[in-house]
């Protein structure tokens, strides 16, 4: 299996696959233009199989806390999604196992956050944890972070405009 950058005939695909998950009363054609917006700000990424057949995909953005005068990089993990042909085969553990260390490779300091619309329990042997209810936006979208410790414990004292909604 391969993590690789999108190419751009498979993205036709993978906003398919997001929409069978994510339509949310929009059409189609609302669904993209408003995932589009995200490529502004991020990379998408693939998994593919060997024959090159796309088995899942996410975005990957680029955001900053602003800690005092500072701004700290921030990973944001969005739109995870495993083709339904391919689920509960360990594909979407793989995928992130790789996407992680892809990102922690070119930034060894990383802070990555995603909001969880699954069980919150699948991104704990990650590393991820769940924010204080106080920088919780949304009742079925759990924000988790993964940092240090120490870091962990500076994001929880932000105030919750400080944290990226990023979708």
């Amino acid at each position: 299996m391969l993590f690789r950058e999108i190419a751009p005939n498979e993205a036709e695909h993978v906003y398919q696959m997001g929409y069978k998950e994510w339509a949310k009363g929009r059409t189609y054609k609302q669904y993209v233009e408003e995932n589009q917006k995200e490529e502004d700000y991020g990379t998408r990424y693939v998994y593919v199989d060997q024959d090159n057949n796309i088995i899942g995909s996410l975005i990957v953005l680029f955001l900053k806390i602003k800690r005092f005068d500072q701004h700290l990089p921030l990973y944001g993990l969005g739109s995870i999604v495993i083709d339904q042909d391919f689920r509960r085969m360990g594909h979407g553990k793989e995928l992130l196992v790789k996407c992680l260390s892809h990102i922690e490779q070119q930034d060894k300091n990383t802070i990555f956050m995603l909001y969880s619309d699954i069980n919150p329990h699948f991104y704990y042997p990650f590393g991820f944890k769940e924010l204080p209810e106080h920088l919780q936006r949304y009742p079925k979208s759990i924000c988790m972070v993964r940092c240090s410790h120490n870091m962990y414990h500076v994001i929880s004292k932000l105030p919750i405009t400080q944290i990226p909604a990023y979708f």
